[in-house]
Order: structure tokens, then C-alpha cells, then sequence
């Protein structure tokens, strides 16, 4: 395996052009590479591999002799995505180990400004506020929820700079928060939590809108990929459409 150097990762693009999934993660490739690509031959490569924290995916021949030497240094749990010629070579090396599920991707051409003005005005209860995420909330994201900013961004500064998002906090006490998953020039895909004691109230739906309504209002396309059932519920109530769903893979 040979690990392409950060400055000349965007030459390898092309080689995803047939990968349909994951696609605002490879095109991180071009611009502000988030993870490291890996390929099996510098002249005529058969293989590559871009891999982020969690994330690998795949391009290439996967009858090439080196696939499997890629596929073991994938950590179990970590999400694999390859375009479907892949998948009988990704089945036989993990055999029994190997597991999917559905994610969803939408496509938000339909989008209404106007409907997603009219949620995003729903009322908040007392005490509640809408606002932009500072570095405060971000911290406190990382520390106690999930650390995909400097993941994602290479720091919270990074994140801060190039990043966009919003959150409901209850005055000081953060309630839900919609933010950029990645780094981006044109599509912003969307990232939404609401902490457990808040859910079923409306929330991820009303701070989505704000980051919908953000995005549509400053020439930006807000994309949507569900992993779960709930993820699927909201985009439709949102008003994304044209569900297209697929497998995404990973290895107990």
C-alpha cells in the first residue's frame, strides 16, 4: 500500500468517478482532502482505498491480486462503501463477520423555501433559542457527543472557518444542533443531533430548517444521506425527494 501525499490526492478523483455512494466525501478529494488515499501502484494503480477515521472506500479492480492486503487494515465497525462490483470480493474475505445496513441518500432539488420557513418558525417553548454554533457548544460537542469536527475539519478552528451550523439551546443548556458533516465548496451535507432528553419535541426538524433555509438562501445545496429509519422520517418531512437507497458495510 502506498499513501498518496495530501498535495497530490486530487490527481486520483477520476478513479471514483463510478462510485455513486459516499460522493461528498470522495469530492473532499479535490479541494480539502479529510482522510488519507491509499493505492497499490504508483504508475498504474488497481486499487484505491480513501480512508477517513471511520470511513473507507473503494475504487478500482477488485480482482486485483493487493485487495486483500487493503482490506485488512480495515478496523471492525469502521463503514465500507464501494460501488456494487465490489461486493462479492468484500463478502467472501469477511465471510459470516460481515454486516449492512440501509442508508438513504435524497435528492434536495424539490426543496421549498417556503416550507422550510414555515418550520423553522414553528414556536420554540420558553427558555428555548435558536442560534449559530460557536466554539463553546463546539467543545462541549466534542467532549461529551462526538468529535467529528476535528475528525472531519483537522480542528475546531478549521471547523469554525470553513464549517456551518446552528443549535437550540435551552439558555445555556445545548437541546440540538445542525451542522456541515464536511468540509465543502457547494454541497453541504448535513450533520443533526438532539440530545436524548430533548427528542420527540420537534427540534431536529426546526434547526434543520434553519441550516436548509442558510444553505438555499446563499447559493449552497443542503444533501441529506439517512443511516437510520428516524434520518429517513425527517428528510421526507423536510421535504427532500427521490429516496435512493443502498447498502453500506462493515465487519464484526
Amino acid at each position: 500500500m502506498i499513501k498518496i501525499p495530501e498535495e497530490k490526492v486530487s490527481q486520483y478523483h477520476s478513479f471514483f468517478d463510478n462510485c455513486d455512494k459516499a460522493r461528498n466525501i470522495i469530492d473532499t478529494l479535490t479541494f480539502h482532502p479529510v482522510g488519507n488515499l491509499y493505492i497499490d501502484e504508483e504508475e498504474n494503480p488497481t486499487i484505491l482505498m480513501y480512508s477517513l477515521p471511520w470511513i473507507h472506500i473503494f475504487a478500482g479492480n477488485p480482482s486485483s491480486a493487493t485487495v486483500k492486503e487493503f482490506f485488512s487494515k480495515i478496523k471492525a465497525g469502521n463503514l465500507i462503501f464501494a460501488e456494487n462490483s465490489w461486493i462479492p470480493e468484500i463478502k467472501e474475505f469477511w465471510g459470516n463477520k460481515l454486516h449492512s445496513f440501509t442508508r438513504t441518500h435524497f435528492s434536495p432539488t424539490n426543496l421549498d423555501l417556503h416550507h422550510i420557513q414555515k418550520l423553522k418558525e414553528k414556536p420554540l417553548p420558553d427558555g428555548f433559542s435558536i442560534m449559530h454554533i460557536n466554539r463553546e457548544t463546539i467543545e462541549f460537542i466534542e467532549e461529551n457527543l462526538t468529535n467529528y469536527f476535528s475528525l472531519m475539519y483537522g480542528s475546531i478552528d478549521k471547523f469554525l472557518s470553513e464549517g456551518v451550523g446552528f443549535c437550540i439551546k435551552e439558555e445555556d443548556k445545548l437541546a440540538s444542533f445542525a451542522t456541515s458533516f464536511l468540509p465543502f465548496k457547494q454541497n453541504v451535507e448535513i450533520q443533526v443531533i438532539t440530545l436524548e432528553e430533548y427528542r420527540r419535541r420537534g427540534f431536529a426538524t426546526i434547526i434543520c430548517a434553519v441550516l436548509i433555509e442558510f444553505c438555499l438562501n446563499n447559493g449552497l445545496t443542503p444533501d441529506w444521506d439517512a443511516e437510520n429509519e428516524l434520518s429517513v422520517k425527517l428528510a421526507l418531512r423536510l421535504g427532500y425527494t427521490n429516496p435512493n437507497s443502498y447498502k453500506c458495510y462493515f465487519w464484526r
